[in-house]
């Protein structure tokens, strides 16, 4: 897939009113930034995500190339890009974490009583002005569920035919 091809299926996926196109997005964009297999993308787990500076740092225990996990403090950057909202990895994370808050969850810890940490992985969030942290779901995967893949493929055919059929003209034929 070259650029115009990437960038318009986003500007489709960020402008279109299903809710899977928030998902499809955000995998699309992620799976073009890490210049990564979709496998990678389907099995990153939230935990493996944090700030470097003014990039988003995704950490993979094992890839493709290091099945035995050898170079696993190797950190991708990925950075916004403000220019163009629609190819922004961080924007499309932001709309799918929000469409999805059973992925993180968030706790106010500043007037609980004990101890929040249990089996769950939870990191303190800083700078919100309060005692936050952020706990994980238990499955901790980015995207939970099976078949994830073919979720995304079946969203990327839809928008592609639509594209097609709308500029061809078929449109206004199946709508009527």
């Amino acid at each position: 897939m070259g650029w115009k091809v990437f960038e318009l299926m986003c500007k489709l996926f960020l402008e279109g009113k299903d809710d899977e196109y928030i998902f499809a997005h955000l995998f699309l964009t992620l799976e073009w930034n890490l210049m990564s297999r979709s496998e990678n993308v389907v099995h990153c787990h939230a935990e493996n995500i944090f700030w470097v500076e003014d990039a988003l740092g995704f950490h993979f225990p094992k890839t493709k190339a290091d099945q035995l996990g050898k170079r696993s403090d190797a950190i991708w950057h990925v950075y916004a890009t403000p220019a163009s909202p629609q190819t922004c990895s961080h924007l499309s994370l932001a709309r799918y974490l929000f469409s999805n808050p059973g992925i993180l969850t968030t706790i106010d810890t500043s007037n609980a009583s004990g101890d929040v940490r249990n089996s769950e992985a939870t990191e303190n969030v800083e700078g919100l002005g309060m005692a936050t942290n952020i706990r994980i779901n238990g499955d901790n995967k980015l995207f939970p569920g099976a078949n994830q893949y073919d979720r995304f493929m079946k969203c990327f055919h839809k928008v592609r035919l639509l594209f097609i059929l709308e500029h061809v003209g078929f449109i206004s034929l199946i709508i009527t």
